[in-house]
């Protein structure tokens, strides 16, 4: 991320994500503590807090020190900061999925953009998959110029820098 600050003595690090370990990672979190607490950690994760990943890490460390109760200490601010981004996150969600609206490009594409604070794409796209089973579609986030893409098979999330689409209809 561009906003951490290193220390005088530190420097960067590229750490590969292992997709194997990453598995593992997530099956610990649901074995230990539930999987309410790892759809939690997903949601902060898409936020858009700069802090968000010591966080979770703080978060997560109490929770495998306590267990499964540790979500009730409301007086923790580990805790605490965990709940307040969630809870604006999933706002945030439910507002992007009451207000947004498709118009229809050439070929009968439906087209929607938003621009989000949080990065919300992964989580409104299988509520409209859902919705618009054969009808093909695209969500824009325009801030992170990504867009969420359905077939009427499948979705996936592409990078669109430079975002070409047919004239509305």
């Amino acid at each position: 991320s561009n906003d951490y600050q290193y220390g005088f003595t530190k420097r960067e690090v590229h750490i590969s994500t292992d997709p194997a370990k990453s598995e593992r990672v997530q099956n610990g979190i649901r074995k230990k503590l539930g999987g309410d607490i790892l759809q939690k950690v997903y949601y902060v994760f898409m936020s858009c807090d700069p802090q968000r990943y010591t966080k979770i890490c703080r978060y997560l460390v109490l929770g495998f020190e306590i267990g499964r109760d540790f979500q009730f200490r409301l007086q923790d601010d580990r805790v605490m900061e965990i709940e307040k981004i969630y809870r604006a996150v999933a706002n945030e969600r439910h507002y992007t999925l009451e207000f947004l609206r498709f118009s229809v490009l050439e070929g009968d594409i439906q087209y929607a953009e938003i621009s989000p604070k949080n990065d919300l794409i992964a989580f409104v796209m299988p509520h409209f998959c859902d919705r618009l089973p054969n009808i093909p579609f695209i969500i824009y986030d325009t801030g992170r110029k990504t867009a969420g893409v359905y077939d009427t098979k499948s979705w996936t999330l592409v990078q669109a820098d430079g975002l070409q689409l047919p004239p509305f209809a």
